[in-house]
């Protein structure tokens, strides 16, 4: 893993494939204990940052699910903006469905502080938040969140479906920027 650049800004290697891959593994894990086919969950990934790490957690999965995407922004650049958008077809599918949110990145808390009372109105089963990525110093508003996979610092990070601008989505490893 080398240096790499995107819209001039330099990134460095963090987070290698091969640990990525052991942490959603045993995010799989937890999930094949709590959950099963005779009652399937609705997994619920929030884009666009979340479908490469959903991508890999479904394929470990024993239990049978549905698969369902919301798109909510927050971000321009390389700052958040304070203003979350939603953009989906909220569905009344979540009535009644136990519902695993599958996000990227959680850093300051204000995507889920806004989208779950949204998701807790339509009176789900049982709500399970996880995350591939915890930015824990970064929270400005509380949370819940069941799982995230790594806690890092204040990083900009790209790669494993996260980007800057775009760009970056389609690495196999996560990469930091560069001060």
């Amino acid at each position: 893993m080398s240096r790499l650049q995107f819209h001039g800004r330099l990134f460095e290697p963090y987070l290698l494939k091969s640990e990525i891959d052991i942490k959603v593994q045993l995010l799989a894990d937890k999930l094949n204990e709590l959950y099963s086919s005779e009652d399937p969950p609705l997994i619920l990934g929030i884009l666009n940052g979340s479908f490469i790490f959903m991508a890999d957690l479904i394929r470990l999965l024993k239990f049978d699910c549905t698969v369902q995407f919301i798109r909510i922004e927050s971000y321009q650049g390389l700052q958040t903006t304070g203003v979350v958008k939603m953009e989906s077809d909220v569905s009344k599918k979540w009535s009644g469905q136990h519902v695993i949110v599958i996000e990227d990145i959680v850093d300051t808390g204000h995507t889920l502080n806004r989208f779950v009372p949204v998701l807790l109105s339509y009176q789900p089963k049982s709500i399970f938040v996880s995350s591939l990525l915890f930015k824990q110093e970064a929270l400005e508003v509380e949370v819940r969140i069941d799982h995230y996979c790594f806690n890092i610092p204040k990083y900009f990070v790209v790669g494993y479906g996260l980007d800057f601008d775009g760009l970056g989505r389609n690495l196999k490893e996560i990469y930091r920027l560069v001060d």
